[in-house]
């Protein structure tokens, strides 16, 4: 039987083991990044244009959304929460490695973004891009990321995707984060 999957809001409640080397697996949409403005604050902006289609509105503001998470318009999801995790991982030894479904031609405005949000030295750490072509949980599997770590934790916003992985290691530690 598989773990249970637990809902996240900070990386502050990651649990660690204090006697096995971690692994974090994090994603970057959603998860360690977001847009700078909330739902609320686009769905304000266009109400006049859509008052009559609320359907349509809702369709909208998600699109804008996302067009800001993809120009680059973001903010850290909790840029405290994962600083302290950071802490927690070089205290065990352990490493961090970005996992997204962005494609890898991506890499150099990623690595942009990720410095605009405050990562300092975001060049330390490796990403890895599945290019939307594999689940995460086969992108973990075929490129043997857990290797030499006894502790495996994996971070998403996507449901499917920590499902995937949790499918070849059902031992692993899965956080679905969910920004408030």
């Amino acid at each position: 039987m598989n773990k249970p999957v637990l809902i996240i809001n900070t990386f502050k409640t990651i649990k660690f083991d204090e006697e096995k080397k971690p692994i974090v697996i994090c994603d970057i949409d959603k998860t360690f990044i977001r847009p700078e403005y909330d739902y609320d604050y686009y769905h304000n902006l266009i109400k006049n244009d859509y008052h009559n289609n609320p359907k349509q509105h809702d369709l909208v503001t998600r699109d804008i959304l996302n067009t800001a998470l993809g120009i680059g318009m973001v903010k850290q999801t909790d840029k405290e929460g994962f600083l302290e995790m950071l802490d927690k991982i070089k205290k065990y030894n352990g490493k961090l490695i970005f996992l997204t479904a962005r494609s890898a031609f991506s890499h150099e405005k990623t690595v942009d973004t990720l410095k605009k949000v405050g990562l300092e030295n975001p060049e330390q750490f490796e990403i890895h891009y599945t290019g939307n072509n594999i689940t995460k949980g086969h992108y973990i599997k075929n490129f043997d990321l857990l290797k030499g770590y006894q502790q495996h934790i994996f971070i998403d916003d996507y449901p499917h995707f920590l499902e995937s992985a949790l499918k070849i290691y059902p031992n692993m530690d899965c956080y679905l984060f969910k920004y408030d």
